[in-house]
């Protein structure tokens, strides 16, 4: 009985902490003060997580951890995948972070009352019994868990990307629509940065040749995020990058072997905000080695997201960037009847709103299966 009620209070003070750094960051975000993300929180979380795989085997082997403790464990499930929706639609992290912060608050309260009227349960004499069942119940609860958090990831994917993305059992798709305004075209074509190289070769041969591409690709003249590649990432899971690391975007190399007249419709990231280019050196360090495991630490527990890191991000790697893409078709729809746009999924929602606040009509979408989870897992079972 000691060890399990020890155990417990253990983990519900890895909650309590983690809950109260949380709203601290959030309140902090609000004031102006500091970011709804950073590495304290990144480190508070990864104890939980850890603190929660301890946990798990306790309450298996020791039937008089209380069943109701479970409630922070759905929280984490809940956290790390079904609050997606939210800022997918939105796409306004910080604030999403807050609420997620605040809603972690209730529940701490919530659990605080349950604990101080009754941590354990009262003594039993089935403990075997229960041990059993919880043994049973456990990786059912895993399975539900992964299977829920699955549907709501591609729902969310969906909802960001305006429907150019979506993925289901097979793997990932992603789709292209035609948008018509008299006899102008603006094809959209929804891509991803790692993908199967079949993929890649049925997008291309989907697509008109006798149009000027828009191509998409930030250049770094100045050097400032060094190496940035997802050749490593894509390697390790059997894929390969959309470009290669070494292709200057808008090339030949990068943009269909010459198929297409290109015009490149991007940006230089030293137009980006010095909190972005800091986050995107990190993240590009992370993308660089191979193992993941050790990216997932360096991601939870080095990258510090300052106050308003995250609405800068959005705005250099979103808005602004479709602002300079739309800016391009304006200047180019007087003296081209056909423009094509294969730019990041996650783009193609302002994207496609912009085109049609142009006067665009855009039909339905098609697709193209980019990855499929069978490569994915073959190529990690393979390593």
């Amino acid at each position: 009985m000691e060890a399990a009620r020890a155990i417990t209070l253990v983990w519900l003070g890895l909650f309590a902490l983690d809950t109260a750094v949380g709203a601290l960051q959030a309140l902090g975000s609000m004031a102006g003060a500091g970011s709804a993300f950073g590495g304290a929180v990144g480190l508070t979380s990864l104890l939980l997580w850890l603190g929660t795989s301890v946990f798990l085997a306790c309450w298996v082997a020791l039937p008089r951890t209380p069943w109701w403790a479970l409630l922070v464990f759905v929280w984490l499930g809940w956290e790390g995948g079904g609050f997606l929706p939210l800022p997918a639609a939105t796409l306004d992290l910080e604030g999403s972070a807050r609420i997620a912060a605040f809603l972690q608050v209730g529940l701490a309260v919530g659990i605080g009352l349950l604990a101080r009227r009754r941590l354990l349960a009262e003594p039993g004499e089935r403990a075997v019994l229960v041990a059993a069942v919880r043994s049973l119940l456990l990786p059912l609860l895993f399975l539900v868990g992964i299977g829920v958090q699955a549907v709501l990831a591609a729902w969310s994917l969906s909802i960001a990307t305006g429907g150019f993305a979506r993925i289901d059992g097979t793997g990932l798709e992603t789709g292209q629509r035609e948008c018509t305004r008299g006899d102008r075209t603006i094809h959209l074509i929804g891509a991803v940065h790692i993908g199967e190289q079949d993929g890649y070769d049925a997008l291309l041969a989907s697509i008109p040749e006798d149009a000027l591409l828009l191509a998409e690709g930030v250049t770094d003249d100045a050097g400032h995020l060094g190496t940035f590649s997802y050749d490593v990432l894509a390697d390790a899971i059997g894929l390969v990058p959309q470009r290669s690391g070494a292709a200057e975007p808008g090339s030949v190399e990068a943009e269909g072997d010459g198929r297409f007249r290109t015009r490149r419709a991007d940006v230089d990231v030293s137009t980006f905000d010095p909190r972005t280019l800091e986050l995107l050196s990190a993240v590009g360090e992370s993308l660089a080695t191979d193992d993941p495991f050790k990216a997932w630490m360096r991601s939870s527990t080095e990258i510090v997201i300052q106050e308003g890191t995250l609405e800068a991000l959005r705005q250099d790697i979103l808005d602004g960037r479709n602002d300079t893409l739309l800016a391009a078709v304006d200047e180019e729809l007087p003296r081209e009847s056909r423009l094509l746009i294969p730019w990041g999924a996650l783009h193609l929602r302002g994207i496609q709103r912009g085109v049609e606040e142009r006067g665009f009509d855009c039909g339905p979408a098609s697709y193209v299966r980019m990855i499929r989870w069978s490569t994915v897992i073959e190529a990690i079972r393979t390593r």
